[in-house]
């Protein structure tokens, strides 16, 4: 399962037919898992482009394909040792679903399309033991964007409903597991329920919820495995580490301390299973990240180093392996170049990438080798060497295996004289360059490092 190999990507997809899938290079670079958008129906107007507002949960969308083009997308990926994670959206319909105007009971929806509550996004309340209903009702029965009909997921037959589609999906096709949707806007009695009966019949299935936050008091509170002040657990897998991404992106692209990153990992003792948390740097609902870097490759490459090291399981989002550029959704959705009839470049084969898509690609490829070929980097313990305002080094270890990350944000080229005294390494014999560092020179517990302006480099440890 996904959290046994402990790295991963989950990639999404444009809503349109490509050819036969490719995937050997995503294997061979040490990818494990693939995440695909939500393949429900969807209704063609304009605003539902998306794929969040389904018209028919039983049936896949046309631009898509056909229910044998999505089984054989799965038995095609199973072959190449890839697992796939299917985007659920137990949250709402779309507002062209015959529910909207016509429900299949009374209280199936919250209100109806002239009479209901827009949320407000607003679901911290919820992790609060002193809020009443007034501070959590737009949360969980509103609009979500005022426009998607919010399913009332406390009525039994809807819960049931729910249930059973997703068996169904999973049924169809055997994918191993689901990304949710818009997490903390659904009841969490239900997702115990929901849950509950789903792992009951698969086991070893993975699920990774969206709990769009950056607060880890906020986003830890639907982990699974652990109870709230409910005395509910959601039994959720895991979530996706939003405050983790937010600090990735305050730290390099806008220049504030590297201490961000040690402030998120110092409250990982919130969460059961920190070391699942699904870490990213960019996704569907945000600008790319290089936008963000204002086009900057080193920037990037910098975060997929940070990313590619720290503890957790890492994401990318289709397109930043070769800096592909984005604004605000739509924008940052465009299609993936390539793969198309009738496309000018195809980025999926080196021939068809600029040199500066090529150099993107090769060094998160080269990472999620060194990933793959290094047991610490996917499971080791994560312990703190030193962190200041430019930089962060931290030990990756695991039994026979001990690394050191060094991450590195100064403009300017950096030699730094560390003290290894009651650290994890200060037994040090030896400090050896791993990835993209310099020599390391090593005088008892005192560590000198040559470091190369924003970059990240990784040493073994003996």
């Amino acid at each position: 399962m996904i959290a046994g190999v402990a790295d991963d990507r989950l990639h999404n997809h444009s809503c349109q037919r490509r050819s036969q899938p490719q995937y050997g290079d995503l294997v061979r670079s040490g990818v494990t898992t693939l995440w695909l958008t939500p393949i429900d129906d969807n209704s063609d107007a304009t605003s539902d482009y998306h794929g969040y507002g389904a018209t028919d949960l039983y049936k896949v969308e046309d631009h898509f394909g056909t229910m044998a083009d999505y089984q054989n997308l799965v038995a095609t990926a199973h072959q190449q040792g890839l697992k796939v994670l299917l985007d659920m959206v137990p949250n709402h319909v779309g507002p062209n679903h015959p529910w909207a105007n016509s429900q299949p009971a009374p209280g199936w929806l919250h209100g109806t399309p002239q009479n209901h509550i827009n949320t407000d996004y607003d679901y911290p309340p919820i992790t609060d033991p002193h809020a009443v209903e007034k501070n959590t009702i737009s949360a969980l029965d509103g609009w979500f964007a005022n426009a998607l009909p919010d399913l009332a997921q406390e009525n039994p037959r809807v819960a049931q409903y729910l249930l059973q589609n997703a068996l169904w999906w999973t049924e169809s096709s055997g994918v191993d597991g689901f990304r949710i949707d818009t997490f903390p806007y659904v009841p969490r009695s239900f997702w115990n329920f929901y849950l509950k009966n789903v792992f009951a019949t698969y086991p070893n299935f993975f699920t990774v919820g969206e709990i769009f936050n950056t607060d880890p008091t906020v986003t830890s509170y639907w982990a699974g495995g652990h109870t709230g002040f409910d005395g509910i657990d959601t039994l959720l897998t895991t979530p996706f580490d939003f405050p983790m991404q937010d600090a990735l992106h305050k730290v390099i692209n806008q220049g504030q301390s590297a201490k961000l990153i040690v402030n998120v990992l110092r409250q990982d003792r919130l969460f059961p299973h920190p070391e699942i948390l699904v870490t990213f740097i960019g996704n569907h609902d945000m600008p790319r990240f290089i936008t963000q870097a204002n086009g900057s490759p080193e920037q990037l490459k910098a975060a997929f180093g940070l990313l590619t090291t720290l503890r957790g399981i890492p994401q990318i989002y289709y397109g930043d392996e070769i800096g592909m550029p984005g604004q605000d959704d739509p924008d940052d959705r465009h299609d993936f170049p390539g793969g198309f009839p009738g496309d000018k470049q195809n980025a999926f084969t080196p021939a068809g990438r600029t040199p500066q898509q090529q150099e993107i690609y090769a060094y998160l490829q080269s990472l999620l080798k060194l990933r793959r070929d290094h047991p610490a980097l996917r499971e080791g313990v994560q312990k703190h060497v030193v962190v200041d305002k430019d930089y962060y080094l931290f030990t990756r270890e695991a039994p026979g295996e001990r690394l050191l990350v060094a991450f590195y944000k100064g403009q300017a080229p950096k030699s730094l004289s560390v003290d290894l005294t009651n650290t994890s390494i200060a037994d040090a014999k030896s400090v050896t360059p791993l990835f993209s560092g310099s020599a390391a020179k090593l005088a008892g517990e005192q560590l000198t490092l040559q470091l190369a302006p924003m970059s990240v480099a990784v040493y073994r440890v003996e």
